[in-house]
């Protein structure tokens, strides 16, 4: 017959369409993967960030960063060299669980001298990433317990033009790199270079605060404040010491300091005491005696200032106490000057000069201050220090004398200092003291430019992770959300007081009304079991809205493997999702009337076959086409043709139970799918029906349209066995239907062919 043939050539054309689809969802799912690897990067630097922002130490926080570089489940060993000078020194290394690392705890320095080779040596002069992207090349260092690796990364951890260490990455099979992953690989160098450089730093900054107040308890220096409103006080420990009492019987109020005194050194205090807490708050120095817890006699040197809000209101009168007993005599007084020269100047770990008041002439300098400025200490005696360029001219030392004059000292101030031409970020402590009864200044200097580069590194990246289009959430190790990035309230709704505090699935997942709490108990065993979960859940808008989120979790977990916290990033996927069921329903479903096409009608029918078998019942086929549809067509145009088709449908589809199937294959070709019948007399009634339905007036467009409809029938397992042949009985009765009059129906077989 032709009508067969007809089906064939549209199915296919339906093959070709059904091609460019599965090009068109091939090209989606590359686009999706490609966005999944940039998300992936971000999380990890994320990740990364947050373990360097919250770490201490150096040692755990590279443990935890090769642990996180493993959970990846893109590399199978994580192993780091950090530098100590000028060479590689300390060795970390990281295997993920079920990795035999026999070959990497047998002897470290085989691994490192014989299976690594020159690598580490190599990467960390060149300041480069090498790697291995060939599967052509034999595994990496493949012998003996090694199972060798096929790819490899390895990259250096820099500050600036210093190396601190490298980090390698390997594993077994082969995976083709992504480009994109060596500038992640210099990223990641930085940050660990920067963490590290900043981390040695603090260290030695540590160390010489602690040397400073040894000097300090040492000399018997210690301050005190004064509340001016109560007269209450408060002395620190180095006061406590100079004064030589107990805390018990200190004074609690300067009025019983000053009860305390002998009688002509009160009239002196009180003196002092209201001149620096009435304007113009002119600081005071001065001195007086007082017995000690022995009873022995003590001088104090006293000074002290007002300190003033924002108003030029006083807050409080603070200042230093030291104990000057040993230094009535100029014998004494020249021993304890030397004895501090050598603790505090000579000794010092922080650069320290002795310069003249007032032309800034270096009388003496120390080691740290020479090395500093990479300049012998022979070649810098006599100048001053706008020569070696520290101020641009003299009025910028006065403006610094003058505010240490303020003060009578000045502590830790911030300034900008030219170091052999660079600006320098500097902290300032500076102190007035006589020389052989020379005016002179004793001046001791942080570098804290390192320090600032770093904050504002840090500063930078918590500006990328604000300005992410990705939530980003941390939370704590019970699933509480602790901090949320401004995308999180863009995406949710949510402010970040109205989240944290509370879980995610209670905020927004079971809300969504689509999971239950059997979902989350096995995620969090998915998390605990491997550190990391991806994937899709729904969750609610604060508006109440469902929305589909494509969902990252990763676990920080500190060096003991304990999970500490949880850093989630998860992004509104509801438009993708959106689009994919378009295609889906657009590759499934008839353009024009919206009722399934070909494709869908043949899987709908196999699995109805199927449930047939399964409940030996039978299925009934029904292929139906419109009479004199074609005139229709050529008397008011195909746009009057396209709207009867439609009413069409609907007609058919509320003739037929919900459960039935109408679809249409093109043109004025209908195909219906009836489950559950008995025989063909249930096949006939609904064919009646259904001709009883289409036989009405069609109104459109203002014409009243009368079409027919010619229906064939087909019965499995009467008609056919399988799921093509018996569309293909049903056309054939269609057209035995025809042939017979038009506007009925005819069962396949029924005239004995």
């Amino acid at each position: 017959m032709a009508k067969p043939a007809r089906l064939a050539q549209a199915a296919n054309s339906d093959v070709f369409d059904r091609a460019a689809l599965e090009r068109r969802i091939q090209e989606l799912e590359e686009l999706l993967h490609t966005q999944n690897t940039a998300t992936a990067r971000l999380q990890l630097q994320f990740q990364i960030a947050e373990i360097l922002t919250h770490a201490q130490a150096i040692i755990p926080a590279m443990h935890a960063v090769l642990a996180a570089l493993a959970a990846t489940g893109l590399w199978d060993v994580a192993v780091a060299w950090l530098s100590k000078k000028t060479r590689l020194d300390t060795r970390l290394e990281y295997a993920n669980p079920g990795f035999d690392t026999t070959f990497l705890q047998a002897d470290p320095a085989t691994f490192d001298a014989t299976i690594a080779g020159s690598l580490p040596d190599k990467c960390y002069n060149a300041q480069q990433v090498r790697w291995q992207d060939d599967p052509q090349l034999p595994a990496f260092a493949s012998h003996g317990s090694n199972p060798g690796f096929q790819n490899y990364i390895a990259f250096p951890l820099t500050a600036g033009h210093t190396s601190y260490g490298v980090l390698l990455v390997a594993r077994q099979s082969y995976q083709p790199l992504n480009p994109d992953f060596h500038a992640t690989c210099l990223a990641l160098g930085r940050s660990l270079g920067h963490f590290i450089q900043a981390r040695r730093y603090q260290a030695e900054l540590h160390d010489s605060n602690d040397l400073l107040s040894q000097v300090q308890r040492i000399a018997q220096i210690g301050y005190w404040a004064l509340n001016p409103a109560t007269g209450e006080m408060f002395c620190n420990d180095g006061a406590i010491n100079a004064l030589g009492r107990p805390r018990h019987r200190l004074p609690r109020t300067l009025n019983e300091y000053i009860a305390m005194l002998a009688e002509e050194d009160r009239e002196t205090v009180s003196k002092a005491f209201g001149t620096v807490a009435r304007p113009p708050y002119t600081p005071q120095h001065f001195e007086h005696t007082l017995e000690d817890a022995t009873g022995s006699v003590r001088t104090f040197e006293i000074r002290c200032k007002a300190e003033l809000d924002n108003r030029s209101e006083l807050v409080r009168i603070t200042g230093s106490v030291q104990n000057v007993s040993d230094q009535r005599t100029v014998q004494m007084r020249l021993a304890s000057s030397e004895k501090l020269w050598e603790l505090v100047f000579r000794h010092s770990p922080v650069p320290g000069v002795v310069s003249d008041r007032a032309t800034g002439e270096l009388i003496a300098v120390n080691d740290q201050f020479a090395d500093w400025l990479n300049r012998p200490k022979t070649a810098l005696l006599g100048l001053t220090t706008i020569d070696i360029g520290f101020w641009n001219n003299l009025e910028e030392r006065e403006e610094m004398i003058r505010l240490a004059n303020a003060q009578g000292h000045l502590r830790n101030h911030e300034t900008r200092h030219r170091i052999n031409g660079v600006l320098h970020t500097v902290l300032i402590s500076l102190e007035f003291f006589d020389l052989d009864h020379r005016p002179c200044l004793f001046t001791q200097y942080v570098d804290i430019t390192r320090r600032k580069e770093l904050e504002n590194e840090l500063a930078l990246r918590a500006t990328a992770i604000e300005q992410a289009a990705d939530a980003m959430l941390l939370l704590d190790s019970n699933g509480v959300i602790r901090s949320v990035n401004p995308a999180f309230t863009a995406i949710t709704g949510y402010l970040p007081n109205e989240a944290l505090g509370q879980t995610m699935e209670n905020l927004l997942n079971l809300p969504s009304g689509k999971h239950g709490n059997e979902l989350f108990r096995w995620l969090a065993a998915s998390l605990n079991d491997n550190g990391h979960w991806k994937g899709e859940l729904w969750a609610a808008h604060k508006n109440g809205n469902a929305f589909s989120q494509l969902l990252s979790i990763s676990a920080v977990r500190h060096e003991s493997a304990r999970t500490t916290n949880y850093v989630v990033v998860f992004s509104d996927n509801s438009e993708r999702k959106h689009y994919e069921n378009k295609l889906i329903h657009d590759a499934l479903h008839d353009r024009l009337t919206g009722l399934p096409n070909r494709s869908l009608l043949h899987e709908h029918l196999e699995k109805a076959l199927t449930r047939a078998q399964r409940n030996e019942s039978k299925v009934a086929v029904l292929f139906a086409d419109l009479d004199h549809f074609k005139q229709v067509n050529d008397e008011h145009g195909h746009d009057v043709g396209d709207d009867l088709l439609r009413e069409v449908a609907q007609r058919m589809r509320r003739a037929l139970r919900e459960s039935d199937l109408v679809a249409r294959l093109g043109g004025d070709e209908f195909v219906m799918v009836i489950e559950g019948v008995n025989g063909p007399c249930d096949a006939r009634c609904v064919a009646e029906k259904l001709i009883a339905s289409l036989c009405q007036p069609v109104h459109v467009a203002g014409h009243a349209l009368h079409v027919g409809s010619s229906i064939g029938i087909a019965l499995w397992p009467d008609h056919a066995g399988t799921a093509s042949m018996l569309v293909r009985r049903a056309d054939e009765a269609l057209y035995q239907a025809k042939n017979n009059g038009r506007n009925r129906y005819a069962c396949w077989g029924a005239d004995g062919s």
